[in-house]
């Protein structure tokens, strides 16, 4: 198990990384974009098989390149179709983050003792006095 999810990890760091070694004058759209991810997948998976003749790897390479290929064409398509079905909710929310009540507590105003009146007091207090 552990052979197969680092053989899919490497899968898909080789799909995210091979792509970014085209020249970006032939990277122009997100259908191209979405299949040099495809193709990258593949490649990975023709070099684990030079590297090593285990199907387990070899297999796995593959999933997690085309794993990384279907998280590119999510990532290009999506939005452009959700917008066009009416579902934009699902693409930006813009949730408000709520406030924490617990820092808006007032904190009470405390004296310290001062002189004698701090004898009975434990040493770090004494020494460095109150907190609040």
């Amino acid at each position: 198990m552990a052979k197969a999810v680092v053989s899919g990890l490497a899968g898909v760091a080789a799909a995210k990384f091979l792509p970014t070694l085209i020249p970006s004058q032939y990277m122009t759209g997100n259908l191209v974009r979405t299949a040099a991810t495809g193709v990258s997948a593949f490649v990975a998976q023709q070099v684990a098989k030079w590297i090593t003749k285990d199907p387990v790897i070899n297999e796995a390479v593959l999933f997690g390149g085309l794993m990384q290929t279907g998280s590119t064409a999510l990532n290009a398509f999506l939005p452009g179709l959700a917008s066009q079905l009416g579902l934009s909710g699902i693409v930006d929310a813009h949730w408000t983050i709520p406030e924490n009540p617990l820092r808006q507590l007032p904190v009470a105003a405390t004296t310290a003792p001062s002189g004698d009146a701090r004898m009975g007091v434990a040493g770090l207090a004494r020494a460095y006095g109150n907190a609040y």
